[in-house]
């Protein structure tokens, strides 16, 4: 839900509330018409009960749009196992996509389908606090632990030598075994949201949860080291990247930084707060807002601008929507990023990325030289929370033709499928 949108809603249920309690308590009599000490004292007291029960309301109130608190909902448990019927088939046409269920990082796999499918569990759960989901996540997660290169005995050659919790690739770094920042990040975030759905299922599904959340804290670790601070705020820095004196991507940064802010949900340590805050301040200096109220950015680091009146190496819209999750995360969270950076963001889709339901620009702004047009767009623009966004893209997912390439491994179904599936669910109810 809309932050605004929760925040007014709140309101209007703490004044009706107020107002009710009021009426349930009124007084037929004045306090001129009190006659005696006892009435006088019984409308002193009830004064100050009001006010305490107003006082009480409000801090419910306030508690209930602080930004650092979960997002989900507790208030209402109720089990809602309809969609399980539209699931499953999703879910088995995955498995299949990836050979019955991804058992290595190899050609990055873990980190570029099965983050997006438990990111889809987690939000399907949310919305129906179905256990099921949980249990398809947690066979995902337990194979993803199996296969560690502490597991698979695989040593990082540009993380010296060392083998640990995390997902060595071989696709990026010409066949030498690399556990990409990006990927160890990206799982972190997604595995760390059914961790916390799990532990407000409770019962045996927290206590694995605890189990799983201390792993998630050692992966990460191993990145920690990569930490960089800078005049315009802190990133965490790729090895390989740095070793070939590349410029760091923005959406690699975006990914890590959500790592750290899933730990910190689940954790409160303040250290990966401090890791979002930066890195957000660090991704937002590379923001150019243009005349037309839309905002574009560079795939990676630094900002350039140039004469013609945008911004050299524009990212394109599949690693640019990374940059707009985590600013739409750290607006839910009120960090760093505000309302207006959210509006001109959705205005960037709206204007400079859409052109019809099923044709859409390849990069964020349509006036670089090699654009090109692409049938497909995440649907990750949704949590932008934009009502022009929402339409085009629920029109875009009813009409579009999501086909199976079984001679192929890069048929994103983890995202098409799972994810996609979830983000239409939650943001088409009511439409």
């Amino acid at each position: 839900m809309n932050l605004f949108h929760r925040f007014n809603t709140q309101l209007d249920r703490f004044h009706s509330a107020r107002s009710k309690l009021k009426k349930h308590l009124k007084t037929k009599k004045t306090v001129s018409e009190c006659r005696y000490s006892g009435s006088m004292r019984g409308v002193f007291f009830k004064s100050i009960f009001l006010n305490s029960i107003s006082t009480l309301l409000l801090i419910l109130f306030l508690h209930s749009c602080s930004p650092l608190t979960n997002n989900f909902n507790n208030n209402d448990k109720t089990v809602d196992t309809s969609l399980r019927v539209e699931v499953t088939p999703l879910w088995e046409r995955y498995l299949e996509s990836a050979n019955g269920g991804w058992t290595n990082n190899d050609s990055g796999r873990f980190a570029w389908d099965d983050t997006y499918a438990l990111d889809g569990l987690s939000r399907l759960y949310r919305l129906t606090h179905d256990s099921y989901y949980l249990d398809l996540a947690n066979q995902r997660i337990t194979a993803i632990y199996g296969n560690t290169d502490r597991e698979r005995g695989i040593q990082d050659v540009y993380q010296g030598n060392r083998s640990e919790d995390v997902w060595s690739s071989t696709r990026y770094t010409e066949g030498n075994y690399h556990a990409s920042i990006a990927h160890v990040g990206f799982l972190v975030f997604s595995m760390g949201q059914i961790v916390e759905d799990m532990m407000n299922q409770g019962g045996t599904y927290a206590t694995e949860a605890q189990s799983i959340l201390k792993k998630l804290q050692d992966s990460f670790l191993s990145i920690e080291g990569t930490w960089v601070e800078d005049v315009t705020g802190g990133y965490f820095e790729e090895p390989y990247l740095k070793l070939k004196n590349n410029n760091p991507p923005l959406n690699l940064l975006a990914l890590c930084a959500m790592g750290a802010m899933q730990l910190y949900n689940l954790t409160e340590d303040s250290k990966y707060l401090e890791y979002v805050r930066k890195s957000a301040t660090f991704v937002k200096s590379h923001f150019y807002y243009m005349q037309d109220g839309t905002v574009i950015w560079p795939y990676d680091s630094p900002l350039t601008t140039i004469e013609k009146g945008y911004i050299e190496r524009i990212d394109d819209v599949s690693h640019g929507v990374i940059v707009c999750w985590f600013a739409a995360l750290c607006f839910e969270k009120r960090i760093v990023f505000t309302r207006g950076d959210v509006d001109a963001l959705s205005k960037t889709f709206v204007q400079h990325i859409y052109i019809s339901e099923n044709s859409f620009n390849r990069f964020i702004y349509p006036g670089v030289p090699n654009n090109s047009l692409t049938t497909e767009v995440s649907l990750i623009f949704l949590n932008l929370g934009s009502s022009d966004v929402t339409n085009i893209l629920i029109r875009h997912y009813l009409a579009r033709n999501v086909v199976y390439d079984e001679n192929s491994f890069l048929n994103h179904f983890g995202s098409r499928l799972i994810q996609d599936y979830s983000l239409y669910k939650k943001y088409s109810a009511g439409r």
